[in-house]
């Protein structure tokens, strides 16, 4: 497979897990993809997994030795993290981040760097704008389609009606009549941004 094929099937893969969580699809930069290119290139160097600091972007970074791996089980590796977002408290958690900059909605464009040697490959994906900022992931982070339907169903009898607003009573969740989810936070938020 060439760098072009991986980087699309990386971009696809991307597209297809975002648009169930309604996100537009992320649409490949040559400029990001030089960035993600030099880290990952780095990091086959130093044979280490690590951030690339101050980059001004999000980063997502991928290693894999042994078995090829594709392009999209990169990116599924990344959104199998949904198992351990947190719906009800919206926010940036360890183990998460890779699954939060994925689905970001605000995100609009992807860089794609591939590195291999042998059957060792790193893969990093950069993104701008960044995600996992404080205070936006109940924006950003959107629940699947079926999912934001199903709680609008459930919470229907424990809430109450206001004028344009479905507010339950039994979380600091609600839902406005756009299927979009606001979430009233009455806990402390880590107010410095997170890259992964």
């Amino acid at each position: 497979m060439s760098v072009q094929q991986f980087e699309q099937e990386v971009l696809k893969a991307h597209n297809v897990l975002r648009a169930e969580h309604g996100a537009a699809p992320l649409r490949l930069s040559s400029k990001l993809n030089q960035v993600a290119r030099e880290w990952a290139q780095h990091l086959l160097a130093i044979k280490r997994m690590e951030h690339r600091q101050n980059s001004g972007y999000g980063e997502n970074i991928y290693w894999s030795s042994g078995a090829k791996r594709t392009g999209a089980d990169t990116v599924q590796s990344w959104y199998d993290e949904i198992k351990l977002y947190d719906w009800s408290r919206p926010a940036f958690r360890s183990g998460t981040g890779h699954f939060t900059q994925l689905v970001w909605k605000d995100s609009t464009e992807l860089g794609v760097g591939l590195a291999t040697r042998g059957n060792e490959m790193y893969v990093v994906c950069n993104y701008n704008p960044p995600g996992n900022y404080a205070n936006r992931f109940a924006a950003n982070v959107l629940p699947k389609s079926g999912q934001r339907q199903s709680q609008r169903q459930s919470q229907s009898e424990l809430a109450t009606v206001q004028p344009n607003r479905l507010v339950t009573r039994s979380t600091n969740v609600s839902y406005d009549v756009s299927g979009y989810v606001q979430t009233f936070q009455h806990y402390e938020l880590v107010q410095k941004h997170t890259k992964y």
